[in-house]
């Protein structure tokens, strides 16, 4: 019996990490959406996992685990914004608003998934330079200035690239489809 109940929790562990692991990016983007400071998302979105991780066994297996995971994230930002509402002055919208602005997320979530994915196909077909480009300062966040040392041009010419970089994949997502 005791090893029958230690492979359902096997599972169950299992099945958590797997539905964790598929949705994780979905999950972040949506706290970065709601949540103004990068460092303040990432510490909501950690405690929402452990929270996850607690309260997992309540969780149906037929049932929505983006949708749950989100409503626990939703309360973890709801408490963020208690404490931090306290510590300024700065925090003015209504919890009311972020219900609003979390749901109007929800609902464009399936069009940026794929404007993200027809965007990953666009970056694709660049060259390979201008993949660099792309990579160094939006992925790696890299200046402006840093660029032009790491491929050998100037900050001018990276500045003039990037922008019909730019240009192209605008047009790439809007011949697609996928739109910006």
């Amino acid at each position: 019996m005791e090893d029958f109940k230690s492979d359902m929790n096997n599972e169950r562990n299992e099945l958590f990490i797997r539905l964790l692991a598929e949705y994780e990016r979905k999950l972040t983007r949506y706290v970065m959406a709601l949540v103004p400071r990068i460092a303040d998302a990432e510490d909501i979105l950690q405690e929402s996992k452990l929270v996850m991780w607690r309260e997992f066994p309540k969780f149906e297996e037929d049932s929505n685990f983006n949708a749950w995971a989100r409503k626990v994230i939703f309360y973890r930002i709801l408490n963020y914004r208690k404490v931090k509402k306290k510590d300024s002055e700065r925090y003015v919208f209504s919890d009311a608003f972020f219900e609003v602005l979390g749901e109007e997320y929800e609902s464009g979530e399936e069009r940026r998934e794929k404007q993200f994915e027809q965007l990953q196909k666009c970056i694709g077909n660049l060259q390979p330079e201008h993949k660099t480009m792309i990579m160094l300062r939006y992925h790696e966040g890299e200046p402006i200035e840093g660029m032009a040392d790491t491929i050998g041009r100037t900050v001018a010419a990276c500045y003039k690239t990037l922008s019909r970089i730019r240009l192209n994949l605008r047009k790439c997502l809007q011949k697609s489809g996928a739109g910006v």
